[in-house]
């Protein structure tokens, strides 16, 4: 759902927070909960984060962030780790995190409760040796064509790269 479909939806004006959770609820079937500062709204089996305030104009503008993304990058994550067979804490110090939080930060990353910095997440792919990117592919065909292109040679890469120029003319 994109922004200004958004506030296209909720109507400039003062708004509660439990009649915004009223109009929410309407919009989008299951309203989860609300406190002063945002909403989460639940959106085709992903939570969204609305974060709302009120402009000079007294229009309500809003801010989404997609969890989505971060649950993918937590699998992702957890899954690579598992395929190298290696322990939370040892991938942690491995990629340079203190070993005294190294197994606590990547159980965080893992359930998805902190996302890493982009650094560090180029860090981990170097140490699981799979490609950053891999991280962040929502689509599991496209995970696993990640994987199995990094996994290629230069040459080969270059004549994978032919073969798809190719289909796609």
């Amino acid at each position: 759902m994109a922004l200004d479909r958004l506030s296209e939806e909720i109507p400039s004006g003062k708004w509660s927070m439990a009649r915004l959770g009223q109009r929410l609820r309407a919009i989008h079937g299951w309203f989860l909960g609300a406190c002063p500062a945002f909403v989460l709204v639940k959106i085709s089996n992903t939570t969204k984060l609305v974060v709302l305030g009120v402009g000079e104009t007294r229009t309500i503008f809003a801010f989404m962030v997609q969890k989505a993304e971060m649950s993918v990058l937590a699998r992702r994550l957890k899954e690579a780790r598992q395929r190298a067979g290696i322990s939370q804490e040892r991938l942690g110090i491995e990629a340079g995190l203190d070993p005294m939080s190294a197994s606590a930060r990547m159980n965080r990353y893992e359930l998805g409760k902190r996302v890493p910095a982009p650094e560090l997440v180029t860090r981990l792919a170097a140490v699981l040796n799979v490609p950053a990117t891999f991280f962040y592919a929502a689509d599991d065909t496209e995970a696993n064509l990640l994987l199995k292109f990094h996994r290629l040679r230069k040459d080969q890469r270059a004549a994978v790269l032919s073969v798809i120029d190719e289909l796609l003319h």
